[in-house]
């Protein structure tokens, strides 16, 4: 069975809710999840599948005690999507939206979480939008594909005149976009986000004193420790924060 046939969100039919795999194989919600599986009463089934296709296929759950792998779940045989499997791609984009609105909903002072939600003048949808007490919102947008300059300029401005503060999340193996420091916010880092992981990462900048074509200043002890944000150009220091986001 190809990686891209594993996945790590489904759909509850019962409750309407996506479902995430747990990260521990000794985890005891891994029974319920088997009751609703193929094996069971069959109500979870494969969200993209659903989503994409408007097909309910039961899924597989796999989970093996001191397996290499992580539990997750799969199709059945033969019923995967014509070609066999999801593009790995757009798992991982259904994925880390579905994740993500799990993660937010939790969050405090959190009234509203929006899966593909339309900016006010509909020129924008973002990936996931985050509503707070105070009326403040936040878009998450999760980023596999690399952007241009021009492209990413174009989005974040959409934002900004919307009032919304977006933050992106980019594929583990996405190049810097060193274009996000341009915000003159500056309320941009790098981030990278891997959901089969449930974790993300922080990109920092690598201790540096100033470059040659830099003139000295007084705040150039700043940049002998590691740094937020990073200088475009900088070695990069990855941080990873992981999360056991509830299923």
């Amino acid at each position: 069975m190809g990686s891209s046939n594993r996945f790590v969100v489904a759909l509850d039919l019962t409750g309407g809710q996506y479902v995430s795999a747990p990260i521990d194989p000794a985890d005891p919600y891994l029974h319920v999840l088997k009751r609703k599986s193929l094996a069971g009463d069959r109500t979870l089934v494969c969200a993209m599948c659903y989503a994409e296709l408007g097909r309910t296929v039961p899924i597989v759950v796999r989970a093996r005690l001191g397996g290499s792998r992580r539990p997750h779940f799969a199709h059945r045989p033969g019923y995967a999507p014509p070609g066999g499997e999801h593009h790995p791609e757009s798992l991982w984009h259904f994925d880390g939206k579905a994740m993500l609105a799990r993660w937010a909903q939790a969050q405090p002072d959190v009234v509203a979480v929006r899966v593909e939600a339309w900016l006010p003048d509909h020129e924008r949808r973002s990936d996931v939008r985050v509503v707070f007490g105070n009326g403040r919102e936040v878009a998450l947008e999760v980023q596999g594909n690399p952007l241009t300059d021009e492209e990413w300029t174009c989005r974040h401005d959409d934002y900004r005149r919307s009032g919304v503060v977006d933050i992106w999340l980019w594929h583990p193996e996405s190049r810097p976009h060193w274009i996000v420091f341009s915000d003159p916010d500056g309320l941009q880092q790098l981030w990278s986000f891997d959901p089969a992981q449930r974790s993300v990462t922080l990109s920092v900048g690598a201790p540096h004193r100033n470059r040659p074509t830099e003139a000295p200043s007084g705040h150039d002890i700043i940049y002998r420790a590691r740094h937020l944000p990073p200088c475009v150009g900088d070695e990069l220091i990855a941080h990873c924060f992981t999360s056991r986001i509830s299923s």
